[in-house]
């Protein structure tokens, strides 16, 4: 497709969007085969998936977009073990917890969606938060996704809670709300007939 565009659209730049595309189909193709081979690691596979992640966010930092042929396998590596590690966290935890922890985890999961569409936009009112609490100008709400230069070292937790916390709330308002419109209109319907 980037070929096509960059054939006939010349203001989209093909060396830009090639080698980025075929490096994010490669972690979608990475990531449907661990599903569809239920690829799993046991016992002391998992503590080294784990040294290796730590190791690799030390000692080669990189990015898809940073990427030069020296990072380019540490990464790939490091991020599909990092996969497996955290495919492995889940489902020990889907195990070993119970009620409403477990629930809680169940919801979170079936609504990764919701998150990942208003997270950014739910770090505005922590950001906005943020400016009235250290006194600064209100222009600076205008950053993007946080703010930058905060004074006290914790607002990555507020960020944390109101990102994905407020998006889940939602979640939770619509459900009850639409079940409490089924009922009533259920009820509505019960009379007519």
């Amino acid at each position: 497709m980037s070929v096509l565009y960059s054939k006939f659209i010349p203001t989209i730049p093909y060396s830009a969007i090639g080698g980025l595309s075929f490096f994010s189909a490669f972690f979608f193709f990475t990531g449907y085969a661990i599903k569809k081979f239920d690829v799993k690691i046991v016992g002391y596979q998992g503590l080294l998936c784990g040294l290796v992640v730590l190791a690799g966010s030390v000692f080669w930092k990189a990015d898809m977009q940073s990427c030069n042929k020296y990072t380019l396998l540490p990464y790939c590596i490091t991020a599909i073990l990092g996969t497996l590690m955290t495919l492995q966290i889940s489902r020990t935890i889907a195990i070993i917890t119970k009620g409403y922890f477990k629930s809680f985890f169940i919801f979170v999961g079936n609504h990764t969606l919701e998150i990942l569409t208003w997270h950014l936009l739910c770090f505005k009112v922590v950001t906005l938060w943020a400016i009235l609490v250290e006194d600064k100008p209100i222009e600076m709400l205008s950053q993007f996704p946080i703010l930058n230069g905060q004074n006290y070292p914790v607002w990555w937790l507020f960020y944390l809670i109101v990102g994905v916390g407020l998006p889940l709330l939602g979640v939770w308002i619509k459900k009850k709300a639409m079940v409490r419109c089924t009922k009533v209109n259920t009820l509505h319907f019960n009379r007519i007939s």
